[in-house]
C-alpha cells in the first residue's frame, strides 16, 4: 500500500507565535512537528510513504482535486492498489487498516476520512452519508447542513484504477470548492466515508486535533501533561518518530545557589535546559532555557525562547525565540512586563510574541495534530 503525505499551507492562526508557515512544520508536543503524525499512521498502518511531503493546496478549499493531482504524479503504481493521502494541516493519529479493509469490501474509487460534525470549524465541508456508509453528497456548513453527522478531514483512500475517471469527472468543475467536487464524484462514481474516530474494540484508540485557533494549539499540548491523555505518544507499539535536529538531551539541574531545579507534569523537548526553574504542567520546547528562579506553570514554550531569572509565567504561550526577561510576570493580574510584548486573549490566555512578529488581532478565536 502506498501513501503521500500533502502540506497543509498557512498556519495563519499560529502566525505570530513564531511557527513555520506551513502548519506541517509547527511544532507540537515538544518533539514533534504536525506532519510527523501522519508518516507515523501510515507507516504504522503497514503503508509505505512513496515520496516526501508535497506541497499544500493552492487555495482554500480545494483540497480533493490536489489530493488526487498529487497522486497522478505518482511513480507507475498496481492498478488496483489503494493510495492513502494525508493532509498534514491536522494532527491524525489512527490505525488505518480499518478504513481501508472498509475501503476494499466496499469497492469504493475514493474513500473520505471523516470525524463527527462539530469537531472542526464553521467552514469545513459535511458529507450526506447513507447507513451503509455511501457518501450522497456534501455542503459546506450552513444551518441547512446542520443535520450532517460527518466531516470530511481532507484525508482520503483512492484506487489507483479509479484516478483518472475520477479526474475526468472533475474537469469540468475546477474551480468549484470541495463540497462540489465531492458531490459530482458521489454521483458519478463508488464513494464511501469512514469515521476515524470510531472506537471499537480492539483497535487503537485513535486521536484527531485542528489548530485552528491558539487556543485549540494550547489546550491539545496542556492535555499531554495530565495522567490520561487522549494522544498516547508512550506506546511502544505504535513509535512517532520526531525529526532529528542534533540538540543534546533535555535537563534539569541546579542553579546558583542550590537553587534546585524541578519539572513536574511537564514534556520537555530535546536542549531544554531547566537551570533552577520550576516547571509545573507544561510543555517545553527544543532549545529553551528556564533560568533560576523562574515559575512556570500551565504554560506552552516553544522552541529557543528564554525565560529570565525570578520570573513568573502561568496560562501562557510563550512564542518561538520569544525572551521573558528577568522578574517579569506574564498571565497574573499585577503583570510587570515592560520588556516582553504580550496579548491577552478574550480566553484569557496570555501571548508572549517575539518582538519582531506581529501582533495578534484581539478578536475571539475561530472556532490540520
Amino acid at each position: 500500500m502506498v501513501g503521500v503525505v500533502m502540506r497543509g499551507g498557512q498556519s495563519a492562526p499560529l502566525a505570530a507565535l513564531g511557527v513555520p508557515d506551513d502548519v506541517a512544520l509547527a511544532p507540537f508536543a515538544a518533539c514533534y512537528r504536525v506532519a510527523d503524525f501522519a508518516y507515523a499512521s501510515l507507516r504504522n498502518s503497514g503503508i509505505h510513504v512513496t515520496r516526501p511531503e508535497v506541497p499544500g493546496t493552492p487555495r482554500p478549499g480545494a483540497r480533493l482535486l490536489a489530493a488526487l493531482r498529487s497522486v497522478a504524479r505518482l511513480p507507475r503504481i498496481d492498478r488496483n492498489e489503494p493510495v492513502v493521502v494525508l493532509v498534514a494541516d491536522h494532527i491524525l493519529d489512527a490505525d488505518l487498516r480499518a478504513a481501508l479493509a472498509y475501503h476494499d469490501a466496499a469497492g469504493a474509487d475514493l474513500g473520505l476520512l471523516c470525524v463527527p460534525a462539530g469537531s472542526t470549524p464553521p467552514e469545513a465541508c459535511l458529507l450526506d452519508v447513507d447507513v451503509r456508509g455511501t457518501v450522497r453528497g456534501a455542503s459546506a456548513a450552513s444551518a441547512e447542513a446542520a443535520a450532517l453527522s460527518l466531516t470530511w478531514t481532507g484525508d482520503l483512500i483512492v484506487r489507483s484504477g479509479s484516478l483518472t475517471r475520477l479526474l475526468a469527472t472533475l474537469a469540468s468543475c475546477t474551480l468549484a470548492t470541495d463540497a462540489v467536487h465531492i458531490a459530482a464524484l458521489a454521483r458519478a462514481h463508488r464513494v464511501v466515508a469512514h469515521d476515524v474516530l470510531d472506537t471499537r474494540p480492539g483497535r487503537r484508540r485513535p486521536y484527531w486535533h485542528e489548530p485552528s485557533s491558539i487556543e485549540a494549539y494550547y489546550g491539545a499540548q496542556m492535555d499531554l501533561c495530565t495522567d490520561s491523555p487522549r494522544l498516547d505518544l508512550y506506546d511502544p507499539a505504535w513509535p512517532v518518530l520526531g525529526t532529528a535536529d542534533g540538540l543534546p538531551p533535555a535537563k534539569v539541574v541546579s542553579g546558583e545557589a542550590a537553587h534546585a531545579g524541578q519539572a513536574l507534569d511537564s514534556l520537555l523537548g530535546d536542549g531544554a535546559v531547566i537551570r533552577g526553574g520550576s516547571v509545573i504542567r507544561s510543555v517545553v520546547g527544543r532549545g529553551v532555557l528556564v533560568e533560576v528562579g523562574a515559575e512556570i506553570e500551565d504554560s506552552l514554550l516553544l522552541d529557543r525562547c528564554r525565560i529570565g531569572r525570578g520570573a513568573r509565567v502561568r496560562r501562557a504561550v510563550v512564542g518561538a525565540g520569544a525572551v521573558v526577561g528577568d522578574g517579569e510576570q506574564i498571565g497574573y493580574d499585577d503583570e510587570a512586563c515592560a520588556a516582553a510584548v504580550t496579548e491577552r486573549r478574550p480566553s484569557g490566555l496570555t501571548l508572549v510574541l517575539a518582538r519582531n512578529a506581529p501582533r495578534l488581532s484581539v478578536a475571539a478565536p475561530r472556532g490540520r495534530g
